[in-house]
Order: structure tokens, then sequence, then C-alpha cells
């Protein structure tokens, strides 16, 4: 198996257990460390069995929390066996590790409640110079892990090989792409206001196919009237049933999940325009989200796009950039 794992939950002392090069003994961790010793052992041998006995087991359990995506993330980790290659992404950066067992219980103070040995392959591999393509998207998926399939782990063995070769993916074509991106990203964040960034969007959606875009009146208050509970932008594509709700942003720096709950909060049910589409929820947010919160926007179907990654997808899209757009 191939495993993009990030290191999110508990990070400073995940990453101690991890360590460096010169530690004899390398832990790749994951949460759970709430779980008694029975439940660690029942989901341990559950998920040897398989997904469906796992399922059964993730519901005898019945842990707080350990639900939906949650599950997955954990089955997947405890599905681990020696031999198998393990990504792990930073921010710059991904090192990859082979796998030296299986999964066990661990007991700490933290909140880890299993690890598995591993052993360094690469580390250090600058995304931006080695790592392109398909697996470049899937290393921008903001869950605990995901298990890569088909040509993906071909692309793993050749990033290996590239970096050890020193052969970079730079070009002028990709160097001209990084460049204009962060000219967007720095206009987007330092000469738009709210009103103006949920225009760009609109003329984004507009530029990808959409077949109506509109900027809705914002006067819905959620139940605890600390929020409003609202959408920025609302994209409609016709012909494949979907409407786009869009929660924008306009931020710096870290940011809290207000944007997430006021997409929650949002009924769609009460939404006539959205008889007989599938609603799809994005929070476009040009700062990032606080640190470990990932999780929740996916288990409430909620795509969370964060700082340059709005800038990058304009910039994909082939997009008119003009000043009637921007303002």
């Amino acid at each position: 198996m191939y495993l993009i794992h990030r290191i999110t939950h508990e990070g400073d002392r995940a990453r101690k257990l991890l360590g460096t090069k010169d530690d004899k003994t390398r832990l790749l961790s994951i949460g759970w460390g709430t779980l008694t010793g029975e439940e660690k052992k029942k989901l341990a041998e559950a998920a040897k069995q398989g997904r469906e006995v796992y399922r059964i087991a993730v519901k005898e359990v019945g842990k707080e929390g350990l639900s939906g995506h949650r599950a997955w993330f954990l089955f997947n980790f405890l599905s681990l066996r020696e031999g198998d290659t393990v990504i792990v992404p930073s921010p710059n950066e991904v090192s990859i590790y082979k796998v030296k067992g299986k999964p066990v219980s661990h007991i700490d103070t933290y909140d880890l409640g299993f690890v598995v040995e591993v052993e360094s392959i690469e580390e250090g591999i600058s995304r931006k110079d080695y790592i392109t393509g398909e697996l470049h998207k899937k290393l921008k998926f903001k869950g605990s892990n995901l298990v890569l399939h088909g040509d993906l782990k071909e692309d793993v063995e050749e990033v290996i090989d590239h970096y050890r070769k020193k052969i970079k993916v730079s070009n002028k074509v990709l160097q001209t792409k990084i460049k204009l991106i962060e000219v967007v990203q720095d206009y987007i964040e330092n000469s738009l206001t709210d009103i103006t960034f949920e225009k760009l969007i609109k003329e984004y959606f507009k530029n990808v196919g959409a077949d109506k875009v509109t900027i809705p009146a914002k006067n819905v208050k959620m139940p605890s009237n600390e929020f409003i509970a609202d959408v920025d932008v609302k994209a409609v594509f016709e012909k494949i049933k979907i409407m786009i709700y869009v929660q924008a942003k306009l931020h710096k720096g870290i940011s809290n999940l207000d944007g997430v709950k006021q997409l929650v909060e949002y009924q769609v049910e009460k939404d006539e325009d959205s008889n007989n589409y599938q609603v799809i929820k994005w929070l476009i947010n040009t700062g990032e989200v606080i640190e470990n919160a990932e999780n929740e926007p996916l288990d409430n179907g909620i795509r969370i796009i964060q700082g340059k990654e709005f800038a990058e997808m304009l910039v994909e899209s082939g997009f008119n950039f003009n000043e009637e757009s921007f303002n």
C-alpha cells in the first residue's frame, strides 16, 4: 500500500516520535489515544479482516467522533503492513518512509493511540522541485490520510528516483505559472475588498462554465445569533444539475472555522433554488484554517480551498485577468 499520511494531530509530539535519520527507532503515529486497550485491540483485529468487519466493530465500540471519514482514516493506518510506503507531507516538502512492521497500540500522555515503526527512504523532498501532476493534487488532500492507487504508486517511485538523481520538474512554463499565482494571490490579498473578492469568485465560475452565478443577500440568522448563516456566491451548472455554495473569506494568516459553521448552518432545504440539484459547499479562504481542524469540514461535506489554492485555480482555468474581473 502507498499511503499519504499527514501529521496534524498532536503535531509536536508526533514529529518527535517520528524523529530524524539519526534515531534508531522512528514511529509514525495517529490519534485515538482515548480508546481503551480493549477497544484498540478490537479495531486492530477487525481491520485485518476487511472493511465490513471493521465497520461493524466501529459501531460496536461506539466511540464519540469515531465515524465517517475519521473511522476510515484510522482503518487506513491500521491496514499498513511491512514494506508499505508512506508519504508524509509538510508545507513545502514531503518525506517518504518504508513501513517496518504492523501498527500497534501506543500509550502516551498525548492523544496518540497507535504507532507503526518506519524507516527513511528519502526525506525533505521539495514539493515544487520534484512533484507535479496528479500526485501534486493528491498532496492537497486535507484529511488525515489517503490511499494511492494505480499510476500514483509509480509517480511516488519516480519522485524518489528523480530526487536521488536531482532531476527537477522546474521549467520556464512552470516557473511562469508559479510567479503568476504569486502575483494573483498578492493582488487578491492586498487590493480586493470582501465585495470585490466575491465578485472575482463570481467571474471565476462564469469562466469555468456556470450557467448562472449570483451573490445572494445576507440576511439569514443562525439559531445562536452569533453568526450569519449564509453563502456569498451561488453557482449553478444546469447540465450536470450541480449547485455550488461558496462562503468567501478574504483573510491572512490562521483563520477559525466560522466560514465552515456558516455553511453548515445554511439550510439547503429552505433554498428553493436548490430543488433538483446536488448541492456542494466550498469555503474559499485566502488564509489558512486552524491547525488540526481539517477533518471537521470533511465530515460536513465541505471542501476547503485555502491559501494560494484559489489563485492557482484561477491561473489553471485560463481566467481572463482584466480590470473588470477584479473590481
